[in-house]
C-alpha cells in the first residue's frame, strides 16, 4: 500500500538484493586476497559474479515483485556464512550468524536450511562442538516457532504422476535442478532428451563440488574463503533437495521453472570461484576460467529476451479485464494463477478492485466497467484503428482489431494502453477491450505515425448485446470511432 501496489519498489529491490549478494561474495574474495594486485584476476571474479547474478534466465525472479523474498533468503544466509567463516570472536560469530539465519528463515521457509548449512560449515572449519550445538538448538527453536499452528499448503498434483516410482522421480528432479539454467537452451532436443541431459549435467556438478569439498576437508585445506563458498554450494544442494521433495508431484519438469535458476546460478559462481582458488597449475587455472566463461557466453543469449516480444503479458491484461467488467474468462486467469485456485483469485480481484490498488486505480483498468459511451464526446481526430473480427465464446462476444492514438509529443514515449469501449447497435455500452496485443503489421504500415507494435486489441461484450458491435478508443475522456463496422 505504501508504494501504491505497483510492485515497482519490490522489483527494484530484486536487483538491489542481487547486487548485495554480489557485494558479499566480492568482499569475501577481497578478504581472501587482500594483497592481490592482479587486476585481471579481480576483473574475472567481478565479471563472473555479475554475469551469473544478472542472467535473464532467472527473469521470473527479476520481474516478479513477490520473488524478492526468494532472493533475500540467499542474501541473509550468505551473510551468515561469511560471518561464521571469517569472524574470530566465537560469541560474535555465533550470535550474528544465527541472527542472519533467522532473517533468512523469516524471508522464506527454506531459509531455515541456513542453520543446517552453518553446522556443516562448522564441521569443515573444525570448530568446537559447542558452537554447532548452539546453532542446532537455535534451529530447533526457530523450527518449533515457525511450524506452530502451521497449515500445510495444497500443491497441484499432476495425475500423470500416479503409479510412478516416487524415489526415482525425486532423484531425477534433484539432479535436473542443478542444470536449471541450461534447460531453456537444450529444450529443442525434446523433453526426454533435454531432461536427461540436464540430469547428467546436474550429476557432474553435484559430484565435482562434493569431491572438491571432501578433499579439502580431508587434506586440512579448508580456509575461511573456501568454507564460505562451500556453504553456498551446500545451500544450493539443500534447495535442490527441497524442490525435488515438494515439487515432484507436478511432473519431471517441475524443477526447470525459471524461478529456480537463481540459487543454481549462485551455485555456479561458488563452484567456479572455488575451483579457481584451488587451481595451481597454469592449465588448471585456464580450464577453471574457460568453463564458466563458456557457460556465460551460452547464457548471454537469454539477455536478448529483455528487449523481446512480451506478448504473453497481454493475456494477463485480458484476465484482469474480464474480471473487472464481470465477464470472467477462466482460461486467461489460469495463465497467471493455478486453475485450482480460481475462486481465491476472484476474491483477490474483488479486494484490489474495491481498494483501487496499483493498476486498478488508474488508466484503462480503472476505467473499464466504469466509463460509459457518450455520443456527445466523439472526436474522430484522436485516433486511428479498426475492428476486424467479432466472434462468440463460452462467456459472451469477443471482438478484436487494432487502435492507435494520436498523442501529443510529450506522451509519445508513454505507450500507455488504450481502453476500447464496445457499443452495441442501439448505442449502449456492451463491453470493453484493451490494446497491447503484438501487431507488427500495423507498426510497419503506420510507421510514419509512430504506431506502436502492440496496437492490437481484444475486447469482451455481453452475449445479449445487439449486433453489430461498434468499437471506440477512449482517449483523454473522449471517444474515437474505430473503422471497419
Amino acid at each position: 500500500m505504501l508504494f501504491g501496489g505497483w510492485n515497482a519498489f519490490t522489483v527494484i529491490m530484486n536487483y538491489v538484493l542481487l547486487l548485495a549478494i554480489g557485494i558479499v561474495i566480492w568482499r569475501e574474495y577481497r578478504n581472501a586476497y587482500p594483497a592481490n594486485k592482479n587486476l585481471s584476476s579481480h576483473m574475472l571474479t567481478a565479471g563472473l559474479c555479475a554475469g551469473f547474478l544478472f542472467s535473464w534466465g532467472q527473469h521470473e525472479n527479476l520481474t516478479w515483485g513477490f520473488q524478492s523474498q526468494f532472493i533475500a533468503v540467499h542474501l541473509f544466509s550468505f551473510i551468515a556464512f561469511a560471518i561464521y567463516s571469517r569472524c574470530q570472536n566465537p560469541l560474535f560469530r555465533i550470535v550474528w550468524s544465527i541472527l542472519f539465519s533467522v532473517l533468512a528463515g523469516i524471508s522464506m521457509g527454506n531459509g531455515m536450511a541456513a542453520f543446517a548449512v552453518l553446522v556443516g560449515q562448522g564441521i569443515l572449519l573444525r570448530r568446537p562442538w559447542k558452537e554447532m550445538i548452539a546453532i542446532i538448538m537455535a534451529m530447533v527453536i526457530f523450527i518449533a516457532i515457525y511450524f506452530y499452528d502451521y497449515t500445510k499448503v495444497a500443491i497441484y498434483f499432476d495425475p500423470s504422476m500416479l503409479g510412478v516410482n516416487v524415489g526415482w522421480i525425486k532423484l531425477k528432479d534433484f539432479f535436473i535442478f542443478f542444470a536449471n539454467p541450461v534447460y531453456p537452451f537444450v529444450r529443442f532436443l525434446g523433453s526426454e532428451i533435454s531432461l536427461s541431459l540436464c540430469a547428467v549435467i546436474g550429476v557432474c556438478y553435484f559430484f565435482i563440488a562434493l569431491r572438491i569439498i571432501m578433499l579439502l576437508f580431508v587434506r586440512h585445506q579448508v580456509t575461511a574463503y573456501r568454507s564460505f563458498l562451500s556453504a553456498i554450494i551446500g545451500m544450493v544442494i539443500v534447495s535442490a533437495a527441497a524442490a525435488a521433495n515438494w515439487r515432484w508431484m507436478q511432473g519431471v519438469e517441475a524443477t526447470t521453472a525459471g524461478r529456480y535458476s537463481t540459487p543454481v546460478l549462485l551455485g555456479y559462481i561458488a563452484l567456479a570461484l572455488l575451483v579457481l582458488d584451488i587451481a595451481e597449475s597454469h592449465w588448471a587455472r585456464f580450464t577453471a576460467q574457460l568453463v564458466p566463461l563458456i557457460a556465460l557466453t551460452i547464457f548471454a543469449k537469454s539477455q536478448f529476451q529483455i528487449f523481446g516480444n512480451p506478448s504473453h503479458l497481454y493475456d494477463w491484461k485480458l484476465a484482469a479485464l474480464g474480471q473487472k467488467i464481470g465477464l470472467d474468462h477462466p482460461a486467461y486467469d489460469a495463465l497467471i494463477y493455478p486453475a485450482t485456485g480460481h475462486d481465491a483469485l476472484i476474491q483477490k480481484y474483488q479486494l484490489i478492485t474495491a481498494e483501487n490498488i496499483g493498476p486498478w486505480g488508474r488508466d484503462w483498468l480503472h476505467d473499464a466497467g466504469i466509463v460509459k459511451f457518450d455520443p456527445e464526446r466523439v472526436d474522430p481526430k484522436l485516433c486511428n484503428g479498426f475492428i476486424d473480427h467479432q466472434t462468440t465464446d463460452d462467456i459472451g462476444l469477443v471482438a478484436s482489431g487494432w487502435a492507435m492514438a494520436y498523442r501529443p509529443f510529450k506522451q509519445i514515449f508513454r505507450r500507455a494502453a488504450l481502453l476500447i469501449v464496445l457499443v452495441d447497435a442501439n448505442g449502449q455500452t456492451a463491453g470493453y477491450g484493451v490494446t497491447g496485443q503484438y501487431r507488427p503489421d500495423v507498426a510497419a504500415a503506420y510507421k510514419n505515425n509512430n504506431a506502436p507494435d502492440d496496437s492490437g486489441w481484444t475486447g469482451f461484450a455481453k452475449r445479449d448485446s445487439v449486433q453489430p458491435l461498434h468499437a471506440y478508443a477512449y482517449v483523454g475522456g473522449n471517444f474515437c470511432l474505430l473503422h471497419g463496422q
